[in-house]
């Protein structure tokens, strides 16, 4: 991204409130150890503070009439910024979905950098085109539909979704009706694992390197984007220091839980993967594997071992985080969707990412430079 100093102290006042405060107020700042998003990770204390840093300066805000709000403002240059906002709000009620982000985003505005060019709402509502993967409206079609009833018609629908919008999500079980709900296939694989040797266990914070190395060679060799190691020991070093930011009463510290797994055979990892839990909600945050031993299948015991700890983490749904809209299979990302299905969950289609610009020029020229860096990183 393009970067710069910090937000100014000094921008972050608030200004003189918006008439479009209707549907939506902002009451005050609050710390972000305040943040109270029990099943939404993303809107947690730690990933606030893991985002927090020269370029990022995370902003939490009480809300009238939702829970908090976890805003991320990013500096884009000498005379831009813009604020995002991961997974949230939380989901309005369907009939005023564009008229209360309308509502939001004049609020917003209020807190924001002078210079801040648009916000965006990574939106974890379901898409009302849920059951019709790969057979979408065009975009055209889903900004009407989103804009109707506001004001101003401002919404447009993100250049790329930070956070992938559709998913896998499996709903949590005894191990026997997990197991069940599996294709005979992944079964058979899990199993297949186990009597090959494999062994899935959790790392400690010392062994980040262990897992980057394998993180950045799958990255590369799958053609994505890689995050910097600071990227994970931030996120590590957030979940140990979240609860002493102060939290929400009645709510305990261990409600957001970070766990970096390993799976190994004969001292070598084969694979990794770190695993979100906030309250009821698990997420397989990101993960990594090694060319060595594929027909070991340690993918298949990692993520079964991942589901077994999520829920005794207290967790009843575990998110497998993205999965190709197109199902042809031509795709190529098509075996990963295979790989994703097999342990039986039900697709979910979310809105993904949408824009509010305050300034339309700003904006045109920042999603221009999107589009040419392959997205945003939030």
């Amino acid at each position: 991204m393009w970067g710069c100093g910090p937000v100014r102290p000094g921008a972050l006042k608030p200004r003189r409130a918006s008439r479009d405060t209707d549907l939506m107020a902002i009451t005050r700042r609050i710390p972000l150890g305040r943040l109270s998003a029990h099943d939404n990770f993303m809107q947690s204390p730690v990933w606030g503070l893991a985002k927090r840093g020269r370029r990022v300066t995370p902003l939490a805000f009480e809300l009238d009439d939702a829970p908090s709000l976890l805003v991320l403002v990013h500096r884009a240059g000498p005379d831009a910024s813009y604020a995002y906002v991961p997974w949230g709000p939380e989901p309005a009620r369907e009939s005023r979905t564009g008229t209360y982000l309308e509502a939001l985003s004049s609020e917003l505005r209020r807190w924001l950098p002078r210079d801040c060019a648009f916000v965006r709402f990574d939106l974890p509502w379901i898409s009302p085109w849920n059951d019709e993967p790969g057979d979408r409206p065009p975009v055209s079609t889903r900004e009407l539909e989103i804009n109707f009833g506001t004001r101003e018609h401002r919404l447009r629908k993100a250049p790329t979704d930070v956070q992938p919008a559709d998913t896998m999500v499996v709903d949590l079980a005894e191990d026997d009706r997990l197991l069940g709900r599996m294709r005979s296939k992944t079964r058979y694989n899990i199993r297949l694992a186990r009597r090959r040797g494999v062994q899935v266990r959790p790392a400690s914070p010392d062994e980040l390197d262990r897992w980057y190395e394998m993180y950045h060679r799958t990255m590369e060799r799958h053609g994505k984007t890689v995050h910097g190691r600071h990227h994970f020991s931030r996120l590590v070093e957030a979940t140990v220091s979240a609860p002493r930011a102060g939290v929400v009463p009645g709510v305990p510290a261990e409600d957001h839980n970070l766990r970096l797994l390993l799976a190994e055979r004969h001292g070598r990892t084969l694979a990794g993967l770190f695993l979100a839990v906030s309250g009821s909600y698990a997420i397989y945050l990101y993960g990594a594997s090694a060319d060595r031993d594929r027909r070991a299948m340690p993918a298949y015991l990692l993520q079964w071992e991942a589901m077994r700890l999520a829920r005794r983490l207290g967790a009843d749904r575990y998110d497998m985080f993205g999965v190709p809209p197109d199902r042809r299979p031509g795709h190529p990302m098509h075996g990963l969707l295979r790989f994703k299905e097999g342990f039986g969950g039900r697709h979910v289609a979310r809105r993904g990412c949408w824009d509010f610009p305050y300034d339309h020029e700003r904006y045109r020229v920042l999603a221009g430079r999107e589009a040419a860096d392959r997205g945003y990183h939030g």
